[in-house]
């Protein structure tokens, strides 16, 4: 339940910047949903102050004007208003944007991990999604993806990196839920720099091994040896990464937890 806010520093009235109406359409038609009867501008006011805004009963009643433009609200008399069946949707489609975009904002901080346990997360997730992808595209590879599989290792840089490598097979994969998300993942651009130098400072920089276990499993359509691949691929990298948390935390004396020590610092390229 929400609490009303202290607002002891509120400025002057002439000071307040009224928030524009994308920004209090969804907590206006929340406030109408609140009664089963119809409110007046002084009730939705201080709804909207117990919900952290400043608002003056005459703007409100310039936003339920437009409301009512737009069939979102009906005057009841002199009781107040209402909400419309139009209105009632249209809350039922903000409140659903709002849960989407708090999501979003999740799954976003999420892939900008600060400790080294968030990467070894990222790294399980990427291994379980890996792991079907590399399947599918053993089974599924045409003579020509199978070619442009070899030519990704043919075209290996000399520190060993492959950039679109894991794109690429989730995408000969033919699932395209399954590839966006792993294309998602691989193009993390900030925690992949972190993880090249956590891999280099390791020693493990480059999985040579892993790429040509992968490619040879597409080759021959063996789906069960791709799986294995990308499985002790991961498994490598995710003990690497172990491995650096508990150096960093024997050198820096620490009792905290060692794959919870933030991540290093990685300068630029």
């Amino acid at each position: 339940m929400a609490t009303t806010p202290h607002f002891a520093d509120t400025p002057k009235a002439d000071q307040i910047r009224i928030p524009g109406l994308a920004l209090l359409e969804l907590p206006i038609l929340a406030a109408l949903a609140q009664t089963d009867h119809p409110v007046g501008a002084t009730t939705v006011r201080d709804s909207l102050r117990n919900g952290g805004y400043e608002i003056s009963d005459p703007s409100v009643g310039r936003y339920m004007h437009e409301f009512d433009a737009r069939g979102y609200t009906r005057r009841a008399s002199n009781r107040g208003r209402e909400l419309t069946s139009a209105g009632r949707l249209r809350l039922t489609q903000l409140r659903r944007q709002e849960t989407r975009a708090a999501q979003d904002a999740r799954f976003r901080e999420l892939l900008s991990p600060s400790t080294l346990k968030e990467i070894i997360d990222i790294l399980a997730v990427r291994r379980s999604l890996e792991c079907l992808s590399c399947r599918e595209a053993a089974l599924r590879a045409t003579p020509e993806q199978v070619e442009g599989v070899r030519a990704f290792v043919a075209s290996r840089r000399p520190s060993g990196d492959m950039p679109g490598f894991h794109s690429y097979l989730s995408a000969v994969s033919g699932n395209a839920l399954l590839s966006a998300l792993v294309d998602l993942l691989t193009r993390q651009e900030a925690l992949h720099q972190t993880l090249r130098s956590i891999l280099g400072a390791q020693g493990s920089l480059a999985d040579m091994q892993f790429h040509e276990a992968v490619v040879e499993a597409v080759e021959r359509h063996d789906a069960d040896a791709a799986e294995v691949a990308v499985v002790e691929h991961f498994d490598r990298m995710i003990a690497a990464v172990a491995a650096f948390a508990s150096s960093a935390a024997t050198d820096s004396a620490s009792s905290a937890d060692e794959t919870t020590d933030p991540i290093p610092a990685v300068s630029d390229r």
